[in-house]
This record gives C-alpha cells, structure tokens and sequence, in this order.
C-alpha cells in the first residue's frame, strides 16, 4: 500500500496520465520521478529488467492503481483493472533452468570473473 506509480508520475510530468500509460512511461529508459536536482540516478531499473526477462523467458507484472501490465514470453499486455489497487506490486519471474550467460553492452567481457 502506498503511493502508485501513477501519482507519482502524474506530479512529476504535471499530467494526467492513466494508470497503464503512467507504468508504461515508468518502464522507458532513462525516465524517473527522482528529483533532478539531487542528482539521484534512476530510470534503468524497470527497463532492464524487462530486458533480461525478454531474453530470459522469464515473466514481469506491475500493478499500480487502475493499470494492469506484464510481459510474458517476450509479448507485453496491459488493461484497465475495474477497481484500483491502492499501492504498486512488482512480480517478477525468471527461468531457473537458463544455462546463458548475461551481461551489460557497458561491460567487458573478459572482466567478468565469475
């Protein structure tokens, strides 16, 4: 319980965006509510999750305040819930039995010593 993704997104942008389109925002690289002037990082986490979950079979769920939205086996979905869920919950799932070897773009391989 608590504030949703779409409050927050709503004050940040001075907007009035639904609950699916707030999550969606929230989910593109490099965007985030943090405040510009404190110079917090933010707006990677959501994005590379998603990205690892693509490439993993793996499952994403957000639900916050009316929107519904989940990507599963690499096809994202998302509706209007009847009745708003007061908070946000992030489900996320991943396929154990992947024998792959992932890393950032950033990193160099032969840096990596696990």
């Amino acid at each position: 319980m608590g504030r949703t993704i779409q409050t927050n997104v709503n004050e940040y942008l001075h907007s009035n965006k639904t609950g699916i389109e707030s999550i969606e925002w929230a989910l593109e690289e490099n965007n985030t509510t943090k405040p510009k002037e404190r110079n917090i990082p933010g707006g990677l986490g959501l994005k590379l999750i998603c990205e690892f979950a693509r490439m993993n079979n793996g499952k994403v769920q957000i639900v916050s305040s009316d929107g519904y939205w989940q990507l599963t086996r690499k096809k994202a979905d998302s509706f209007t819930l009847s009745y708003p869920f007061p908070g946000t919950i992030v489900n996320l799932e991943f396929n154990l039995d992947d024998q792959s070897f992932y890393y950032l773009k950033e990193e160099n391989e032969e840096d990596i010593i696990f």
